[in-house]
């Protein structure tokens, strides 16, 4: 047999109500004896009536709305995929739903009236317990948020995000309704990114390192450096390359190439290959240039091929060597070499001059004596 309804208890009142007034009515019918007021009476019991019957229709509309919102927030609340629970004061849990109880590995029953605070790991103990306290006391609707680990039955420890509002139960009592989310595959993906963060800071610290450390080697050498990309036709080039060629790093990609052919000195832009890239031959050779302020350099000029994996030419790298202070120092070397020379050849012909004024008085003294030695023979 079904049991009896909201609806069914509801109709039963007004059937109850309606008899009464039935009988009030049979009361007054013996003393009334016109049948205006008898006419009268029966009207407003219809409309009574109907009355009855429109309210009663709109109960059960009602009630019927009242099922589907129930069954809705049942469905939202159980089966949401955060756990949802209700804090008292004193921190216990007054309601939880199943992605709790799943989440924490216990079942439902277990955590009505337990402190929440028994699932929150010991290093955030006093994290918890601030939050909580701050949430209850702080009359700002809007949600409050910690980041803390929860201790799972069965399980490592997980992290977790709580976002508390404050409310109040139907006695009045202050509540805090908290939704917890696992946040742990983000936790690990962040601390991942900050390790990957970590490394390539380092990694770019090195390079800077390193970059820094090639830009003074070429400074104190005197070499500028320089790479054209096959592919895209991408020039790159040091900045000791525009020290030495006398212009600024901000010429335009697309024109640095001209601005470097420029600066070859007119006599040897014939025999000069600057780059070695118009030709795609690698080049090396010595050749003079002007810079913007008219001094000519030495330059000294090696490029070669960059192979790909597949053996295939990908890059043109090369360097420009300024050679201006050897080549004055193997000049002056050579100049001191040539007055050396001559030094020597003048010495030559002065130790022959001597040579042989020295000889002739030796002749003379010789005679004399060989002139004595026939006499006194």
């Amino acid at each position: 047999m079904a049991e009896p309804t909201d609806s069914d208890d509801l109709a039963g009142e007004l059937r109850a109500r309606a008899v009464r007034m039935v009988e009030e009515v049979s009361a007054q019918e013996q003393e009334w004896t016109s049948p205006a007021d008898t006419a009268e009476l029966l009207h407003e019991l219809r409309v009574h009536q109907i009355e009855l019957e429109m309210q009663n229709e709109e109960l059960r509309r009602t009630q019927a709305e009242l099922a589907v919102s129930h069954t809705r927030y049942v469905d939202l609340y159980e089966l949401a995929p955060v756990g949802y629970m209700s804090l008292d004061e004193a921190g216990l849990i007054v309601s939880a739903n199943l992605a709790l109880a799943s989440l924490l590995g216990v079942a439902r029953g277990l955590l009505v009236r337990t402190p929440f605070s028994r699932f929150v790991a010991a290093e955030d103990g006093d994290a918890f317990h601030i939050f909580r306290k701050r949430r209850m006391v702080d009359t700002d609707p809007g949600a409050f948020t910690c980041e803390l680990r929860l201790k799972v039955e069965g399980a490592g420890p997980l992290w977790a995000l709580l976002e508390a509002t404050r409310a109040h139960d139907a006695d009045g009592a202050p509540v805090m309704r908290v939704v917890v989310s696992d946040i742990s595959l983000r936790r690990r993906a962040e601390a991942e990114l900050e390790r990957e963060t970590a490394r390539l800071r380092e990694a770019s610290a090195l390079r800077l390192s390193q970059a820094t450390f090639l830009q003074q080697a070429e400074r104190l050498a005197r070499v500028g450096s320089w790479r054209f990309d096959v592919d895209s036709g991408k020039v790159m080039w040091s900045d000791e390359l525009c020290r030495i060629f006398g212009t600024s790093c901000d010429v335009p990609e697309d024109h640095f190439m001209e601005v470097i052919a420029r600066a070859v000195h007119p006599d040897d832009r014939e025999s000069a290959r600057p780059v070695g890239i118009a030709s795609g031959v690698p080049q090396e050779g010595d050749y003079r240039i002007r810079t913007t302020d008219g001094a000519v350099r030495w330059v000294h000029s090696e490029s070669a091929h960059q192979l790909g994996d597949d053996g295939g030419v990908v890059a043109i790298v090369g360097f420009v060597q300024d050679t201006t202070d050897s080549r004055a120092a193997q000049d002056a070397l050579l100049l001191a070499k040539q007055n050396l020379e001559r030094s020597n050849e003048d010495l030559e012909q002065f130790a022959y001059v001597a040579s042989h004024d020295l000889q002739e008085p030796l002749r003379m003294v010789s005679s004399y004596v060989e002139l004595l030695r026939q006499r006194y023979q």
